[in-house]
């Protein structure tokens, strides 16, 4: 995955009834109270006790449900007050995340507890789907976080083997 093809390009301008992402992303911190996180800080995010939420966002022009997520998301934690702790990541910090947590599709929610992997939600849902599956990730228990995996062939070519 090629992290250029997550970068806003500041020719285009964006939707009428939008803003750019970054100016959203700001929203979400400084207005909704989601952490901004790296690729470099997540873990430490993550890692504080309780229940963890990251957005993985996209480049809108390719993924136009990033705008969707970004407003949905805080008004779904509403719903679930003072359970989750939010954070977002921009574009290319979000490339780098979704191969650390097997996200093949944008935007993502990955969700963690103190520092534990929980599960993924990837793409749009809608609002009951996003009301029933996010209180249910405070139900699951902790598990290896999946990732993009590398297909094993041997040198002959003729497959996948052990021996």
């Amino acid at each position: 995955m090629n992290t250029d093809d997550f970068i806003i390009s500041p020719s285009l301008p964006p939707a009428p009834d939008s803003m750019p992402l970054d100016e959203r992303i700001t929203r979400l911190v400084e207005k909704q109270d989601f952490t901004l996180v790296t690729n470099d800080t997540a873990a430490a995010f993550a890692a504080e006790d309780g229940d963890n939420i990251i957005l993985l966002t996209a480049d809108p022009r390719a993924y136009p449900e990033t705008w969707d997520v970004a407003v949905v998301l805080p008004e779904v934690l509403k719903t679930v007050p003072n359970r989750y702790r939010a954070a977002v990541a921009d574009p290319i910090q979000s490339v780098k995340l979704a191969a650390r947590f097997g996200v093949q599709v944008f935007p993502a929610l990955i969700f963690q507890r103190s520092g534990a992997f929980v599960g993924t939600l990837e793409g749009m849902q809608d609002w009951d789907s996003y009301l029933r599956l996010i209180p249910q990730m405070l139900e699951r228990p902790t598990s290896r976080a999946p990732s993009i995996g590398i297909p094993v062939v041997s040198s002959t070519g003729s497959g996948s083997s052990c021996h």
